[in-house]
């Protein structure tokens, strides 16, 4: 019998710009309106099956986003806006199959001034992924400290885990089905080893070391023209960008492939061609 394939990706599109009056006040990397302008064609291009897309705080480019990919991906969630998080949690979840049971889910651990001015938490979902059975999905997006705390100081630390417990608590409430944590868990086994611990305390299996030896690819790079003037360039690179399985199937579910993508620059820009992201995508295959 032919096997069936899955591939998920995950994406922090670093679309974060604040605007007062018309003045730009916060764009951590630059260049945001220019970058969204080929994310749509990006994504569609990669043959994703699933796509969970963090940092789209913009809700005009929500919907334009949804209008570009509705043809294959008709079935969408997006982490609402509360009133008075003017950012809310930008995150979106495409499928092409459907979605069912979805909620989204706030943290209850998160630093003040991202309580203040956006939201952290995840998008829960149910997905009947065809010979994959109903798939229990959380995209999620996790604290980088916020403005007040060092990213790998000891409070953000210890905050990564707590959101970590909780996102684990949610999907295992369903251990008959395979369950999905994906997202930007802002921590790596190279760089943050603690909190990369506790990502794996549960059982689920980190789908890039399923298939490569090489622990510290990054999916995020201060490197990267887009953050080399930014805010965090002080700071290490690491492979933050995570899809983090568990076979609720007794073992028939199998990770084939895993790869950073979308990491070419390609945007036209005054200085040149910067990536569409200043992250890296992630993509897997599973198998059945």
């Amino acid at each position: 019998m032919r096997a069936s394939m899955l591939r998920i990706l995950t994406y922090n599109a670093g679309f974060l710009k604040v605007k007062l009056f018309g003045l730009t006040l916060v764009e951590p990397a630059p260049y945001v309106d220019e970058r969204f302008r080929y994310l749509a064609p990006a994504l569609l291009s990669t043959g994703a099956d699933i796509i969970a897309l963090q940092e789209v705080y913009d809700r005009d480019q929500q919907a334009q986003l949804i209008k570009d990919l509705a043809g294959i991906y008709p079935h969408q969630a997006v982490s609402p806006t509360r009133f008075f998080r003017p950012l809310g949690a930008a995150l979106m979840l495409f499928s092409k199959f459907p979605l069912m049971d979805v909620e989204y889910i706030l943290f209850k651990r998160f630093p003040l001034d991202e309580r203040i001015f956006v939201d952290k938490g995840m998008i829960v979902a149910t997905i009947e992924a065809g010979a994959f059975g109903p798939v229990r999905i959380a995209n999620t997006h996790c604290t980088s400290g916020g403005a007040l705390h060092h990213p790998e100081g000891y409070y953000t630390s210890r905050a990564r885990n707590r959101q970590y417990r909780q996102i684990f608590d949610t999907l295992d409430r369903d251990r008959g089905m395979m369950r999905l944590a994906i997202g930007d868990f802002n921590a790596g086994p190279v760089v943050l080893p603690e909190n990369y611990r506790e990502l794996l305390s549960r059982g689920y299996t980190d789908v890039w070391v399923a298939c490569h030896n090489d622990a510290s690819a990054p999916t995020w790079d201060p490197k990267n023209e887009l953050n080399a003037h930014g805010p965090h360039r002080s700071t290490s690179a690491q492979r933050m960008d995570h899809v983090l399985f568990h076979d609720g199937t007794g073992g028939a579910i199998k990770v084939k492939n895993a790869q950073i993508v979308l990491s070419k620059p390609c945007v036209d820009v005054p200085t040149g061609k910067v990536t569409i992201s200043d992250h890296y995508g992630l993509m897997t295959e599973l198998e059945k």
